[in-house]
């Protein structure tokens, strides 16, 4: 970031995490938690790791949003709602009617001490990664995020069929 604002002091740079939402890949966190439930094969969610699940689509609004606006800087663009990963994973399987008793509450320490014994190698990760968007409701005052049941309503009634992998509602809509 620095390294980029350094080199063009009118760049824009858009800091997030926790993306979620249709994809090519189909890798991020709510494909991996829907195939692992639809599989009948538990999860470990984080109890005591947060962060501001952002829907990709309202990503690329913001985006635009800012662009238009003719903005520069470090913006923080990511969902109003921080909370832990185990709690974002139980309203992605209660919105999308999963087996939520697959969902295992661990404390971070417990899944990377886990991991690394069956692995051989674990990533360590932050436990915090909620973000101020302040800065960005300043610039775009009218733009409203949507709820995580929201985004995940949306994206069940828009999935994206171009993609190279089988959208995780369309499993869903197949397996009900």
């Amino acid at each position: 970031e620095l390294a980029v604002l350094e080199e063009d002091p009118n760049a824009l740079v858009i800091r997030t995490s926790g993306v979620f939402g249709p994809e090519l890949q189909g890798k991020n966190f709510v494909y991996q938690l829907g195939h692992n439930l639809l599989q009948g094969q538990n999860m470990q969610c984080a109890t005591d790791a947060y962060g501001c699940p952002t829907y990709s689509r309202d990503l690329a609004a913001l985006t635009i949003g800012l662009l238009g606006a003719g903005v520069s800087g470090t913006f923080h663009c990511v969902g109003n709602l921080c909370l832990s990963r185990y709690e974002f994973a139980t309203r992605i399987a209660t919105c999308w009617g999963l087996d939520i008793s697959c969902i295992e509450g661990k404390e971070s320490r417990e899944i990377y001490l886990e991991s690394l014994q069956k692995l051989g190698f674990a990533a360590t990760r932050g436990k915090h990664f909620g973000l101020s968007i302040s800065k960005l409701q300043g610039i775009l005052p009218e733009f409203q995020l949507r709820g995580i049941e929201e985004a995940l309503l949306d994206w069940k009634t828009n999935p994206m069929r171009q993609s190279t992998c089988l959208p995780l509602v369309d499993i869903i809509t197949a397996s009900i």
